[in-house]
């Protein structure tokens, strides 16, 4: 038998309010700076035309980690959380597609790094 539980806190005039609400919103702040972090990188990254400075080792573990937690995700059906991993996967992925495939405004085709 399964018994969900509701935790309350009081909020304005002693009123109880449902803490899901305020665990949501904690979860799309989150989501959102972590998306948006990768932001001025990717635009840097684009103006410049080149990743030199970033770690290849690291990115490719992050994006690696970053898809993990992605599909864990979905297996679960945490929808906020879903977006904001895919939207860090794209930002990511495309810093790491620079790195490994374009340098100097034209694809490497001799696969060094």
């Amino acid at each position: 038998m399964s018994r969900h539980v509701e935790y309350r806190i009081f909020g304005e005039y002693g009123q109880p309010m449902n803490t899901q609400f305020y665990v949501a919103v904690l979860g799309i702040a989150a989501g959102v700076c972590t998306t948006l972090a990768f932001v001025p990188q990717v635009v840097r990254t684009w103006t410049t035309r080149s990743a030199d400075d970033i770690s290849v080792g690291m990115l490719t573990i992050y994006v690696t980690g970053n898809l993990l937690w992605l599909l864990y995700r979905v297996a679960l059906g945490d929808w906020p959380i879903i977006l904001a991993n895919a939207a860090t996967l794209v930002l990511a992925g495309s810093i790491l597609y620079f790195k490994l495939l374009v340098q100097g405004g034209r694809p490497r085709i001799d696969g060094s790094l």
